[in-house]
């Protein structure tokens, strides 16, 4: 058995899900998610829920942390599967070499934990349901466009001090970078801005072209990932959510610009975050 530990909102629970749907497949083992953490989340993490139901995922989905004694005594037993953990957003190449089960806990924000399981993971990845109410109209305009999604991350990582100073606020000059290098190398992009703060984008991002803020689905995370998937080109965020929006989008001839910090706290190596063909900057 593979038990993957569920943490943080859609992108983050998308890494972990890649992650244990490929080491259970490398190892013939069955796949459980682990939502124990989303339950009853510990104090220091932003509390979330289970989202993962909009895709058509090959997983259990069961409550197992915070451990229960009889839990404990399990795992002291040997029933359970052992810990396997990940250094925050530090590359685990041994990850790939495992050959038995284990219970996940991490991050897992790379590629290289699923890239032999890639197919496959995009499979799992397909919506359940279509287009909801105005998505579906939206969704037709975006693919008669050349369609450029830019997301712009504020909320959390401002609100909490300690989030920012992890993660940091990308500034407005990466973004007129970014959209610049877009105009460059296509023709009549049309940008598409998907945020958790859309009237400070209205106010603050001149893109230099047609621009529409994306604002109908606030607290439904899915269907703005599902648009994000469905352009041509993405200039994504420090964030997962828009890493997987880029990831999803199966065109070959795909523009992806990313930033090269990926966190505000710099002791960290994540040159592994994003997939070596996207571009940073």
């Amino acid at each position: 058995m593979v038990v993957s530990t569920l943490i943080g909102g859609l992108g983050n629970q998308m890494f972990q899900y890649a992650a244990g749907r490929a080491l259970a497949l490398r190892t013939g083992a069955r796949l459980v998610l682990d939502v124990g953490w989303l339950e009853r989340p510990p104090a220091n993490l932003t509390p979330r829920r289970y989202e993962l139901g909009c895709f058509q995922i090959q997983a259990e989905v069961a409550q197992i942390y915070p451990r229960t004694a009889f839990e404990r005594v399990r795992e002291l037993l040997r029933v359970s599967p052992p810990v396997w953990r990940e250094a925050m957003f530090q590359f685990e190449p041994r990850t790939l070499e495992l050959t038995r089960s284990a219970r996940l806990v991490g991050y897992w924000s790379s590629e290289r934990y699923f890239a032999d399981s890639a197919g496959q993971i995009r499979e799992d990845f397909s919506f359940r349901d279509p287009p909801s109410g105005s998505n579906w109209a939206l969704a037709e305009r975006i693919r008669e466009t050349t369609a450029v999604s830019v997301h712009v991350r504020r909320g959390d990582y401002l609100q909490n001090a300690a989030t920012q100073a992890f993660h940091g606020v990308l500034p407005v000059r990466y973004y007129l970078t970014a959209s610049a290098r877009i105009r460059d190398a296509v023709r009549n992009p049309h940008f598409y801005v998907f945020s958790d703060d859309p009237d400070w984008c209205r106010s603050n991002l001149e893109l230099g072209g047609p621009t529409t803020v994306v604002d109908q689905n606030r607290g439904h995370g899915s269907e703005d990932l599902r648009l994000t998937s469905l352009c041509a080109h993405h200039v994504i965020a420090n964030s997962s959510f828009s890493w997987w929006g880029a990831w999803l989008n199966p065109r070959p001839d795909k523009i992806v610009i990313a930033p090269r910090q990926w966190l505000a706290d710099d002791s960290y190596d994540t040159s592994h975050v994003v997939p070596a063909e996207w571009i940073t900057i």
